[in-house]
């Protein structure tokens, strides 16, 4: 199987900075945001979002959670406490289907907060679900057939690559 790499560890790092600048710009009247990073690699990715905020945000009060949703589309998640007073920003690696984020926030919408952003690292050119990426990393033309991967095996050699 051929690699093409899209995005090397640097390029993520300032990526990711950049992105959660766009976040800070948008949400500076917010007083409470909740970062929640889908599976694994979408949490990985807040973990680091959350970095770059506490810099640029420093008096709003930042949390951070999980949402795993299943192929099946079953939610299991570290959310505790959602309501009006919540802004939410759900963060995933790659924006594929739109499947995810969807349920995702269905979810969080059914908790009744005040705003749902989305962030992707990258996104495919097409979805099945209607879901808008308010942060976008990189987006990328694809096949149906080729598959946008991260990579985040070893912290210190981030990619993002098409396969």
């Amino acid at each position: 199987m051929s690699r093409q790499i899209i995005l090397k560890h640097k390029e993520i790092i300032l990526i990711i900075e950049r992105l959660a600048v766009q976040v800070a710009e948008s949400n500076l009247k917010s007083s409470n945001i909740v970062l929640i990073g889908l599976n694994e690699r979408g949490y990985f990715i807040s973990k680091m979002v959350l970095e770059f905020l506490k810099k640029y945000l420093p008096n709003t009060l930042i949390d951070l959670r999980n949402i795993t949703v299943s192929s099946e589309g079953e939610v299991n998640s570290t959310v505790d406490i959602l309501d009006e007073s919540h802004t939410v920003v759900i963060i995933d690696d790659v924006l594929n289907s739109g499947k995810t984020a969807f349920i995702a926030a269905d979810f969080c919408f059914k908790k009744g907060v005040s705003k749902i952003e989305t962030m992707f690292l990258a996104q495919r050119e097409y979805r099945n679900f209607p879901i808008h990426a308010n942060f976008v990393g990189v987006s990328i033309a694809t096949t149906l057939r080729d598959h946008v991967y991260f990579d985040n095996t070893q912290s210190t050699d981030l990619q993002v690559y098409l396969s």
